[in-house]
């Protein structure tokens, strides 16, 4: 049996940051961001790599990691809005895993529009929406997050489009490129598609994806 001992040192939800215009405008600006540093180590004392760790973003014995350096900025206007997300830091170049070799990337940059209340159109690269976990720390349940999340997808790159039935269940379908590629050239696209709900209480929740 594997043995593993991991210590979150520092998880910081570093700041949030939000200029609302006046109403007349309906503009916002939200900045915010996060940073983490870890240390690890797996009482079956390895000698080299691979350790014995099978989940991505904390392959390390006995030594303190930074984590990831995070910053999002999101901004609407109207019924159109941008988000920017960008990671720094050896996290952040496993979640990007086919980028050029880099510790700085590009976690998100998408462009949305609403026409109603009930519609929204997104274009551009998004964390994806099969699973619970995601690439930044504090927003999960598992620091070193789980086995099955390790295999990905990480994100998408295409067009989808959200439809909300009612508050609590809705309709999301979408065309993308190849999972976790950012720059997929002439490879086939893929039809991506969820549809959620959950109990008024909220204690119940269900995806099919």
């Amino acid at each position: 049996m594997h043995k593993k001992w991991l210590c979150t040192l520092f998880v910081l939800n570093a700041f949030n940051y939000i200029n609302a215009q006046d109403s007349t405008k309906q503009s916002s600006l939200k900045i915010s961001g996060s940073a983490d540093i870890y240390y690890q180590y797996d009482l079956n004392n390895p000698k080299s790599s691979p350790f014995n760790n099978f989940t991505s973003f904390t392959n390390s014995q006995n030594s303190f990691e930074p984590g990831m350096l995070s910053l999002k900025l999101e901004h609407d206007i109207g019924k159109a809005g941008i988000l920017a997300d960008i990671g720094f830091g050896k996290r952040a170049a496993e979640f990007s895993y086919n980028d050029e070799n880099s510790a700085l990337v590009i976690k998100q940059f998408f462009f949305t529009y609403a026409p109603s209340s009930k519609i929204k159109l997104s274009i551009g690269s998004w964390g994806t929406h099969i699973g619970y976990e995601l690439a930044d720390a504090y927003l999960n349940r598992n620091y070193s997050m789980s086995y099955l999340f390790s295999y990905g997808p990480f994100f998408h790159t295409g067009l989808k489009a959200e439809y909300a039935f009612s508050e609590r269940t809705s309709l999301m379908v979408g065309l993308a490129d190849p999972a976790d590629l950012k720059n997929a050239g002439n490879l086939p696209k893929m039809v991506i598609a969820q549809l959620a709900t959950f109990s008024v209480d909220e204690r119940l929740k269900a995806w099919f994806n």
